[in-house]
């Protein structure tokens, strides 16, 4: 992988951690569970890790659900009902804004045009995309990126694309055009992986509309 790729290693020992030294980690249980403990909203610098259903505080110990926690840091989970474990994992994907990729004659990559930022609203857009995957579980992984408005709603998705992705990452491009960018604001690009029968978001980036 070039000088582009983040490493989320951190991200996840941290992750890690945290369920381990606040809380005792909760996969479910009963209704009747729920209802007898106290619903809680757990937050980690600002961001609110669970709330609602998914964390409670029962006879004074504070419950998490993993998923509900790991979603929040683009990550996901995955159960191995033989082993009855438990794996969070958090892809190391990068998204990069270009207007062209070049390949030198050694090898190397060259993106020109890195920027997050349109000047004029109300028009159609193309935007092209430069990604990369860090190293996966070999695989066949199904992916795709969507893009949500300022107020969230999803006004575009890519086709899904499917490749063998393992310990040596992948790197590609994407370009999506005629995206609809009626009103100024913060453009979600998300980046999204199908695990079992649905898509989880695992990184995203900005892109910002302005006057």
């Amino acid at each position: 992988m070039n000088k582009f790729m983040k490493r989320k290693t951190a991200m996840v020992i941290m992750i890690a951690l945290l369920l381990i030294m606040t809380s005792v980690v909760s996969f479910g249980g009963s209704d009747n569970q729920t209802q007898k403990s106290s619903a809680i909203r757990i937050m980690m610098n600002d961001t609110i890790l669970g709330e609602d259903k998914y964390s409670f505080l029962d006879d004074g110990t504070a419950m998490i659900s993993v998923r509900e926690a790991a979603e929040q840091f683009k990550a996901y989970v995955v159960w191995d009902n033989q082993d009855k474990m438990v794996s969070i994992v958090k892809p190391e994907i990068n998204m990069v804004f270009v207007k062209d990729v070049l390949q030198e004659d050694d090898g190397s990559l060259t993106l020109k045009g890195v920027g997050s930022s349109f000047d004029v609203a109300g028009f159609d857009k193309n935007v092209d995309i430069y990604y990369e995957f860090g190293p996966m579980k070999s695989d066949v992984w199904n992916y795709r990126i969507i893009v949500l408005d300022p107020e969230g709603k999803e006004i575009s998705s890519t086709e899904t694309f499917v490749d063998m992705i393992d310990e040596k990452g992948l790197m590609g491009e994407i370009y999506m055009e005629g995206l609809d960018f009626e009103e100024t604001g913060n453009y979600q690009f998300v980046f999204q992986l199908g695990i079992e029968d649905e898509f989880v978001s695992v990184e995203d980036a900005i892109f910002t509309v302005i006057d």
